[in-house]
Formats: C-alpha cells, sequence, structure tokens
C-alpha cells in the first residue's frame, strides 16, 4: 500500500516528467479527493 504522501509526490513526479507535452505549464497542483476503500487497504 502507498500511502497519501508518497502517492502525492509520485504524481508530481509524473507529471512534471511530461510537461513538455502538455503545452502549458504545471501551476498549483491540488489534491482533489481521497478515499480509503471499504476493506481500509487502499
Amino acid at each position: 500500500m502507498i500511502d497519501i504522501k508518497n502517492a502525492v509526490k509520485a504524481v508530481h513526479q509524473y507529471l512534471e516528467s511530461i510537461q513538455s507535452l502538455m503545452g502549458n505549464p504545471l501551476n498549483n497542483l491540488r489534491l482533489e479527493e481521497v478515499e480509503l476503500s471499504d476493506d481500509n487497504n487502499f
């Protein structure tokens, strides 16, 4: 299982790596929502 902090870091690194493909700079990235699975594993 990955915690929220590491998940956000991974997404941020990924988006930075494809930023040149998107054509616009990525500013003010924010986490919109986090849900815990019913079995509390994810």
